[in-house]
Order: C-alpha cells, then structure tokens, then sequence
C-alpha cells in the first residue's frame, strides 16, 4: 500500500470518531462517493470503483496506523463506546468494559473490517483523482486498456457490491462476474447457452446490492 496517498485522509482522520466509523452493511461506498456531484451511483465507471476502493483501503491503513489504541484515548467515552457499539461482536457487553479495552477493540475492528473508517467525501474524491492521474501517467502496451479488478459477489466491498451500470452479458463475465462465478458456470453447458441466448439478444446485467435485487 503506498502511504504517499495517506495524506488526503489527515483531517478526517482526526474528526469525530463517532460520524466517521460506520457498521459495514450501512456503507453504500458508490451513493456515498456520487452524491457529492449529484450523478446516480449506476454512472460510477469501473475504473472509478476500482480506485475507488483502493482509496478507502489507503484510508483504512492510514487510520489504523495514525489513530492507535493509545491515541483513541484522546476521545470521549461515549463517543468510543457509541462507534464500537456499532460492532455486533460487543453487544451485550460493552460496558463491561474500561474506556481503554474499548479503544483498543475499536482500533482492532476497524483494522480487521468489522467496523469502516469513512473518509469525508472530499478527502476521498481527492485521493481518487490523485491515485487516476498517477495510474494514467503510467506508460501502457500498445493495445491495452486500463483493466479494473472484478466486482465479486465473494469480495464485496465492506459487506456491500457498489453498484455500476449494466454491461452486455458477454462483457459482464469476462470482465465483472470472477472466477468463483466463471468456475461455477463452466460445470452447466445449460446456463452457457442461456447465456449465451441472453447476449445474442442483447441483454445487459449488474451484480445487485447485498440482500437485495440481482440484475
């Protein structure tokens, strides 16, 4: 992880615990990002979503590494007790606990993705923009584009699948499906040829968001 990008999150790293921290099935990373300029989170390219998730990994690490146990002390007890409440491994008994058990444990969630830093929106659009500009500088093979990571239903995003616009069939599972989804349809020639029927026809797909609709 390049730390060189960890100072976009400065100040939101040292601002309200209590806003900032977040249970992770409340993140909807794309609606949170695209808000600020007022597009719908289905207009997110995928190399947007791909930066986009390498910025809010920056923005874990810097948290993790800025905001120790020792450090969290600084804050109030309720504010601590109210972020880690947000963890459902403490209900019950969370104030059992001492105001320095629960900054380390709230240091330990988020450093283990129990529980999310979320950067302000302008200190993450920022990082965005940076890590594109750097990622576009560098010098590419004649004929290849810029390729982002698959979206896998396996490896969500904080425990919710950003959502991006409908793809064709055939490009949704080169590019967006994984291999976990490929290897799974390549042992039913049924679901191939339905498949390919639905891109002959010229359907577009998209992974839905966690627990709700899929497209």
């Amino acid at each position: 992880m390049n730390t060189r990008y960890e100072r976009f999150f400065w100040e939101s790293i040292h601002s309200s615990i209590y806003l900032n921290i977040r249970e992770p099935r409340q993140v909807y990373l794309a609606s949170y990002y695209r808000s600020a300029d007022g597009r719908p989170d289905t207009d997110i390219t995928r190399e947007e979503l791909d930066t986009l998730k390498t910025a809010m990994e920056v923005a874990r690490a810097a948290f993790v590494r800025c905001r120790t146990s020792e450090s969290l002390l600084s804050e109030q007890d309720h504010d601590l007790r109210a972020a880690l409440g947000r963890s459902s491994r403490y209900a019950g008994w969370l104030y059992q606990m001492n105001t320095r058990q629960v900054a380390h444990a709230l240091h330990e969630e988020v450093k283990d993705g129990g529980l999310v830093f979320l950067p302000e929106r302008r200190d993450l659009r920022e990082c965005v923009r940076a890590i594109l500009g750097d990622r576009r500088k560098q010098p590419q093979p004649v004929g290849e584009a810029y390729k982002p990571a698959p979206v896998s239903p396996a490896k969500v995003l904080y425990g919710n699948t950003p959502r991006v616009a409908p793809v064709r069939v055939s490009e949704f599972m080169a590019k967006e499906a994984g291999d976990e989804v490929n290897a799974l349809v390549a042992k039913s020639p049924s679901l191939q040829a339905d498949l390919e029927k639905l891109d002959e026809a010229r359907w577009k797909i998209r992974y839905g968001e966690l627990g709700a609709d899929l497209m």
